[in-house]
Formats: C-alpha cells, sequence, structure tokens
C-alpha cells in the first residue's frame, strides 16, 4: 500500500507526546474479473499523549478510517489504545473501538486488540 505520513511533537502537553497524521491507499488493478476489487483510502489522524510512568493513550492508533471509492461509503469509528512501556524492549497495549455510525458493509462493529511490542 502506498503510505505517506507526517508527526508534529507536542511537547507543550507532555515529552514524548505527538500528532501523526497518515494516508493509505489501498487498490488493486487487473487480475480475476470475478474478484471484488478494492479502492479504498485509510487516514488515521493519531494523537499520542504520554502519561507518568511510561503510559500512553492514543486516539485513531489504526488505519480504520477509511473511504470505499468503489462503494462509496465511510467507515469511521471511535479507537483508543492504552499501552504500557515497560523496560527498554517490551510494551503492551490493548485497543479498543466502535463505529461512530452504522453503516451498510462495516470493517467491525466492536473491536478489541491486544498488542505486544518488543524493540530491538
Amino acid at each position: 500500500m502506498q503510505t505517506i505520513g507526517y508527526r508534529y511533537s507536542l511537547p507543550e502537553i507532555s515529552n514524548g507526546s505527538f500528532f501523526q497524521f497518515i494516508a493509505r491507499y489501498a487498490f488493486d488493478f487487473e487480475g480475476d474479473s470475478n474478484h471484488n476489487h478494492t479502492s479504498e483510502l485509510q487516514v488515521p489522524p493519531s494523537l499520542n499523549i504520554s502519561l507518568p510512568d511510561d503510559w500512553y493513550i492514543t486516539f485513531f492508533p489504526s488505519t480504520d478510517i477509511r473511504y470505499k471509492f468503489i462503494r462509496l461509503e465511510w467507515f469511521v469509528p471511535f479507537n483508543f489504545e492504552v499501552r504500557k512501556q515497560w523496560n527498554k524492549v517490551l510494551m503492551t497495549g490493548i485497543e479498543i473501538g466502535v463505529p461512530f455510525f452504522e453503516t451498510p458493509n462495516p470493517v467491525y462493529r466492536f473491536k478489541i486488540e491486544a498488542h505486544i511490542g518488543l524493540r530491538f
């Protein structure tokens, strides 16, 4: 997927806080005519807030806001993640998401994801 993004630090909120905008475009071309084709814009305007004791909360952490050009349809959820940085290597988090409004073909009706991150 083609991806472009920009990150802006927000030290006035707290050290480590930032706003990040990413745009991804998923599409296909050619191939099997019986296959469902894809043409979808994904945009997460993420706001990451650094909290005390290496805790973080991020609003819109995933690329779940989507516009499907073939169906002319938006999917707009509210999602957030709460994370904890345990040491220099290990980070864990829980992400929860629900749609803002009902659509005919939602990506999900409710989402909960557990994340484990290892940094080397």
